[in-house]
């Protein structure tokens, strides 16, 4: 079967919420286009949503590291950052890519903006519970 053919199952068992499924198909796609960046973005994204946060990280940095410009792969490492609160490094990843020559889409840098919005809401929220000297990161 063609990467093509099997980036569309994946997609499609991802929209049916078959995570485990997209992820294999995915894997399958890759292994036949292993420098296609939009195929790891994609299973980085299956992997959050399974909560695996390891893998999920390891596809957008290889995604990254294929396509530097592809601003999906930033988003699905920020979301895994956020996931496991690591708000620092969340909010230094959205910086970048937010003051960077990176191109976003309207509806990316939305979703961004969003996410810093909720960091900021959590690092308040921390503040408040803990004192602004206690908060490590």
């Amino acid at each position: 079967m063609a990467s093509s053919d099997l980036e569309k199952k994946a997609k499609e068992a991802f929209i049916d919420d078959h995570f485990e499924l997209a992820v294999d198909l995915y894997s399958q796609a890759i292994a036949l286009s292993p420098s296609n960046g939009e195929l790891f973005a994609d299973r980085a994204q299956a992997n959050i949503k399974l909560q695996n946060f390891t893998e999920a990280v390891a596809d957008a940095n290889k995604a990254i590291e294929l396509d530097p410009s592809m601003a999906k792969a930033y988003l699905r490492k920020g979301q895994v950052l956020l996931e496991i609160m690591l708000l620092k490094d969340c909010c230094g990843l959205f910086s970048s890519v937010i003051s960077s020559h990176i191109t976003l889409s309207s509806c990316l840098l939305k979703r961004s903006i969003s996410m810093l919005d909720v960091l900021i809401s959590i690092y308040l929220q921390l503040i408040d519970e803990f004192g602004d000297y206690n908060i490590q990161f």
